[in-house]
């Protein structure tokens, strides 16, 4: 009977943790996105005041970010995401993935992710 109770017990636990674990993994990578985001503004802003403070060079998963400034004063600022790889192609838009870039140009989102 006591064999019986450790078991239900490990189960139990079990079970638990197949569940919360992938929701802390969604959480905390939802999480490193808002990071990002908050990021890419900063840098927008950095950009568009002429400010002289340095915000953070990498996102919210500590990848480089790949800022680019164009002739006429226009500006791009990319995360590679999750997967630390940019993408050969930018698809504008809300994006599901964590791997996808996110990019900020000139003001506003060109890539955002899904929800906010």
């Amino acid at each position: 009977m006591k064999h019986l109770g450790v078991v239900i017990l490990i189960l139990v636990a079990a079970l638990f943790s197949s569940v919360a674990i992938p929701n802390f993994l969604v959480a905390l990578n939802r999480s490193r996105q808002k990071r990002t985001m908050a990021t890419l503004r900063d840098w927008g802003q950095a950009f568009e005041s002429a400010s002289h403070r340095h915000p953070p060079d990498v996102d919210g998963w500590d990848h480089p970010l790949r800022i680019t400034r164009g002739a006429k004063g226009g500006y791009t600022i990319r995360s590679a995401g999750r997967d630390g790889k940019f993408d050969a192609v930018i698809h504008p838009g809300a994006t599901g993935s964590f791997d996808a870039d996110l990019v900020y140009a000139n003001g506003s989102f060109i890539v955002w992710p899904e929800g906010v």
